[in-house]
């Protein structure tokens, strides 16, 4: 290939413009692979090597409700002022009885939640979850994921779902549509079986899933992968269907 063709330059500088707006999309693709990745090494063997120090080794099962109860009670009690957090992902399939389910991390929404972020980061190492940990960090934290990454609707009073609350903390989440919507960024098979367990538990209409997903940022909101999923989604929800009968 000839790069000095005037012509080829300027198609290789058109594509990199092009390529300008899915880097939010591709940005948060990545950083769910990459979660997803050391999620199934940490669950390897029902458990994970964390510590090997002087002939010593730690196991650690990723937390169940049980656990995430723990959790949520300790860091209420270590913290100084009022908290609202806004979660979803794993957890809060956990709060809502999902059975088996569990997680090494609690996906925290950052511009959907309210709190003092020095007084939770203390709090939250004292309850022994700590925020936003380094990437190799092996066992139970808090992620708070910022904007450019965030696959889920703004908060919505009349139909946001208080998962638990404390003293200090109270912790929500989006509605059942919108927790749907924010699966279909991935769509694996851990994420269909969180959607099919809403799908089981309450009367989920495809079309307001559908609304739901004009409802994500942008990017998201238009984003081939989440439409094609939702096509997908779409499928898989009238299989459910037969099934149940």
């Amino acid at each position: 290939m000839d790069l000095t063709d005037p012509r080829k330059e300027g198609k290789a500088a058109d594509a990199h413009i092009s390529l300008l707006p899915l880097i939010p999309t591709l940005a948060c693709r990545a950083v769910a692979l990459r979660r997803r990745a050391k999620r199934v090494v940490n669950l390897f063997w029902g458990g994970i090597v964390t510590l090997v120090c002087n002939r010593r080794v730690s196991i650690v099962v990723p937390m169940n409700k049980e656990a995430l109860l723990g959790y949520l009670e300790r860091l209420d009690q270590a913290l100084k002022r009022e908290a609202t957090l806004h979660i979803y992902g794993s957890a809060a399939f956990m709060l809502l009885d999902e059975p088996e389910r569990t997680s090494l991390d609690v996906d925290v929404a950052a511009p959907y939640s309210t709190a003092d972020v020095g007084d939770l980061r203390q709090a939250a190492a004292a309850a022994g979850l700590p925020l936003n940990p380094p990437d190799d960090y092996p066992s139970d934290h808090l992620e708070w994921i910022s904007a450019v990454r965030l696959c889920l609707a703004k908060p919505n009073p009349e139909t946001d779902l208080l998962l638990w609350k404390g003293e200090r903390l109270s912790v929500k989440t989006g509605s059942i549509t919108q927790l749907i919507a924010s699966k279909l960024i991935r769509y694996d098979e851990i994420d269909r079986s969180d959607i099919q367990y809403l799908c089981r538990q309450s009367s989920v209409d495809f079309i307001a899933v559908a609304e739901a997903v004009t409802g994500l940022p942008a990017p998201f909101n238009c984003d081939a992968l989440v439409l094609e999923n939702l096509e997908n989604l779409k499928v898989d929800m009238t299989l459910w269907k037969g099934d149940s009968r």
